[in-house]
């Protein structure tokens, strides 16, 4: 099938087609005369494509579903991202409208009492704006989506904005290209926080032994000589050391715990996967995202 019987039946225009191609979305195999041959798997997957970018999803977003085994739930945890994402711009909008209509010193003073309501990670992210925010805390963010109700909170709250304020980190150089590259990416990170977790604790004996694989192979790629060669590894190897140092793990972690419910609940349920699942296998996770394996 040409291009045009392409458009035709998929409603996508040729721009639209190259640009699933030129991101990698979708690749056509081109017949001896250098033409593409559309197959009719490729129309369906043009026709999924072409939905995906039509609900808002950008080309990361829609490979993250493509490749997904289970794509409804790939779909769902970016239908919770954007779900916060609007929320959050719901809040700032009333509060806009508020300020709009009245812009005196009171009420600026008020509407900064009001946001004090708003999601912790909303309130993060508007203290730790940028690279340093999006690298320390982005992926946190489906854990923060509370508002801060009790004095114990509060005081976590305080504390970590107090080490966070005060850390001098220095950030390798290797992650500050990639956020020059992909920094969106960042912004745009979806997932169930326990959604894996679930997946392991409810697997069958094959699917935890094809687990166990997987991480062991991961493991020793670490270990070679040619892992060292990798920049990004290497890089992001050296940021958890000075985060460590810097008591990052000591400090912020804890008091996340208490600042989220939602934070404690996974990490007791990660410690669960440890003791029922994990250990068994021989593997163990800790609270830092650290594997180690007992071969």
């Amino acid at each position: 099938m040409r291009i045009h019987q392409v458009c035709q039946a998929t409603g996508l225009t040729k721009k639209a087609i190259n640009w699933y191609e030129e991101q990698g979305l979708i690749a056509i195999p081109t017949d001896e005369n250098g033409y593409r041959d559309f197959q009719d798997a490729d129309i369906q997957k043009l026709k999924e494509i072409g939905l995906l970018r039509s609900l808002g999803l950008s080309a990361k977003e829609i490979e993250t579903v493509l490749r997904a085994s289970d794509k409804p739930a790939a779909l769902k945890t970016i239908q919770a991202q954007k779900q916060r994402a609007l929320e959050a711009q719901q809040f700032q909008v009333e509060l806009l409208g508020k300020l709009s209509q009245n812009y005196t010193p009171d009420a600026i003073e008020q509407l900064r009492q009001e946001w004090n309501s708003a999601p912790i990670g909303q309130k993060l992210q508007s203290a730790f704006p940028g690279f340093f925010g999006r690298v320390l805390f982005q992926h946190f963010l489906p854990y923060l989506q509370e508002p801060i109700r009790t004095e114990e909170q509060q005081n976590a709250y305080q504390t970590i904005l107090a080490f966070l304020d005060g850390l001098e980190l220095q950030i390798p150089l290797a992650i500050r290209i990639a956020d020059r590259l992909w920094g969106e990416a960042y912004d745009r990170l979806a997932f169930d926080p326990n959604a894996g977790i679930n997946r392991l604790l409810n697997a069958s004996e094959a699917e935890l032994e094809a687990f166990k694989k997987t991480v062991l192979q991961e493991a020793r790629k670490r270990r070679k000589w040619t892992a060292r060669l990798n920049p990004f590894l290497h890089a992001h190897q050296t940021l958890r050391r000075r985060l460590t140092e810097a008591g990052y793990y000591d400090v912020f972690l804890p008091n996340l715990r208490i600042l989220s419910a939602t934070y404690a609940e996974y990490m007791d349920r990660l410690q669960a996967l440890n003791c029922t699942v994990c250990e068994e296998q021989g593997i163990h996770m800790d609270e830092r995202g650290r594997i180690t394996i007992e071969e």
